[in-house]
């Protein structure tokens, strides 16, 4: 549906306030979403999930971070999604509303809220026990009553409700838990992120054709915290120890790598610039070539500090230059008035 259309729409959404009137209009509107999708999100104030610290966040399309007791010795930490790519994804599960549903990640609970305006039943898990209770506390005081927090490993799913119609993840995979594809329903979809990286996923949505058939659909590139797990197609906290020291090692070697090329380049500019063989129109055209062949090597790890640093220098070593032909110029029509 046309953007234009869509505005107009949300417009008509009955909505709790005239701030969430907005926030519908103006954060989830362009997501395109069906208007049972929009009408759930008139339905639930985001601020009543948001903590208290970031309230200013809450009408925004900005992710959120939420601090649990499982992730506080570790640098994964839960959010609150954007809300736009909340509304997508929920969108993609094409709800009809006779739904049972399953939601791997809590967090606080919105995105649970919102699935049980539009579906019979959710059973969202959530590894942080803390989390998980917030979650629920959340759900129970705002009257949310369809919906049911647990509190668990998210990857193994919920045997004892199982079958479920759709299963939505609100964290990374490398592919989807066996465990999973066995408690959705012949004919349900899940919809999660999938890569082989957490910052390098697809939203996809994978259909259970028959036990044997699955067919996967992929919309559009996303980033998002990793399930932490020991089942198949997840992450343990020694992998994602692993990766961390590997970036980190690598960003480091970025760092030496630049840190070379810098020093190279300024000597290189320093000898043309004795040689005479440089203007400053010149430094800078070479400084252009070079940041782009450093950008190729090192996956865009260039910082602006560093691009203001070899510019000033350039300017540094032509000044006197620049400043002589300046000078040059003002007295040439001295020299001409003296001279008439």
């Amino acid at each position: 549906m046309p953007l234009r259309t869509m505005t107009e729409l949300a417009e008509t959404v009955p909505a709790k306030s005239d701030e969430i009137a907005r926030y519908v209009r103006d954060v989830i509107a362009p997501a395109n979403v069906s208007a049972s999708v929009l009408c759930a999100f008139g339905e639930v104030d985001r601020a009543e999930f948001v903590p208290r610290e970031s309230r200013n966040l809450a009408y925004t399309n900005f992710i959120v971070r939420v601090k649990g007791a499982y992730n506080e010795n570790t640098e994964v930490m839960s959010t609150i999604s954007e809300p736009m790519l909340v509304a997508r994804m929920v969108d993609l599960l094409a709800l009809n509303g006779h739904e049972r549903v399953l939601e791997l990640g809590s967090s606080t609970g919105y995105q649970a809220a919102i699935l049980s305006r539009l579906v019979a039943r959710v059973d969202t898990i959530e590894i942080d026990p803390t989390l998980a209770e917030v979650a629920g506390r959340n759900l129970e005081r705002l009257g949310y009553s369809n919906a049911t927090a647990h509190a668990g490993d998210g990857a193994k799913g919920l045997k004892e409700r199982a079958p479920f119609d759709a299963i939505i993840v609100t964290a990374a995979l490398k592919s989807v838990p066996q465990s999973l594809m066995e408690q959705l329903a012949i004919g349900g979809r899940i919809v999660a992120p999938i890569g082989p990286h957490p910052q390098e996923c697809k939203l996809s949505v994978v259909r259970k054709i028959s036990a044997e058939e699955i067919v996967v659909e992929e919309h559009g590139d996303c980033h998002f915290v990793p399930v932490i797990s020991d089942q198949e197609g997840t992450w343990t906290l020694q992998e994602l120890q692993e990766m961390k020291e590997k970036e980190e090692h690598e960003e480091e070697e970025y760092k030496k790598y630049i840190e070379t090329k810098l020093q190279g380049l300024k000597e290189w500019l320093v000898q043309r610039w004795e040689e005479n063989e440089l203007s400053y129109e010149d430094g800078i055209g070479v400084i252009k070539y070079q940041f782009m062949e450093i950008l190729k090597k090192t996956k865009g790890q260039f910082s602006e500090e560093a691009i203001l640093e070899m510019v000033n220098f350039i300017f540094a070593i032509t000044r006197p230059a620049q400043k002589k032909e300046s000078e040059e110029t003002e007295t040439e029509p001295e020299e001409l008035a003296e001279a008439g």
